[in-house]
């Protein structure tokens, strides 16, 4: 085997433990198969410095760690700059506005149905946090369907006219 497939051969061997170790380092997947990518550049380049005889592991590693050290110099030099688009996206303080105003609204709902009478205040716990349906409702508490139906719609109406009240 001439030194050339040897060296493409070990290369081979060795991607996936050489990607690995560049993870470890950088700890990004895509600049890890960057950098990677780059490494195998430089060692097919250089195959004529590997000393037959010596580990092609060692000098393998010893190449990729120069390119992980070339990666982050290039990287430490790169300012990074959102556009304004990405910057919005991920600085929006509206989503921040939408969190509380749904947090309010939820903290209203909790008020409202505990103001609700004792039956309503049963029937939606049960349908609404327990996940019951109405026929479940109706044999638990001894009372026909269509009871619970009407029960279950006044006691929305109420929930919907003391949420915007708050």
């Amino acid at each position: 085997m001439n030194k050339v497939d040897f060296i493409v051969e070990q290369l081979d061997i060795l991607q996936g433990d050489l990607f690995a170790y560049i993870l470890s380092l950088t700890g990004n997947y895509n600049d890890s198969k960057d950098v990677l990518q780059e490494a195998n550049i430089v060692i097919l380049k250089k195959q004529s410095s590997f000393q037959s005889g010596t580990s092609f592991r060692a000098w393998a590693f010893t190449i990729a760690r120069f390119q992980v050290m070339a990666f982050r110099k290039k990287c430490s030099r790169e300012r990074l700059v959102f556009s304004e688009k990405t910057f919005n996206d991920i600085f929006n303080p509206e989503d921040d506005l939408e969190k509380v105003e749904t947090e309010n609204k939820f903290d209203r709902l909790d008020d409202c149905i505990d103001k609700l009478p004792d039956k309503q205040k049963q029937i939606v716990r049960r349908k609404y946090l327990q996940g019951r349906s109405l026929k479940q409702i109706s044999e638990e508490i001894s009372s026909n369907e269509n009871s619970i139906s009407q029960a279950l719609f006044r006691a929305r109406k109420n929930l919907v006219e003391c949420v915007h009240k708050n």
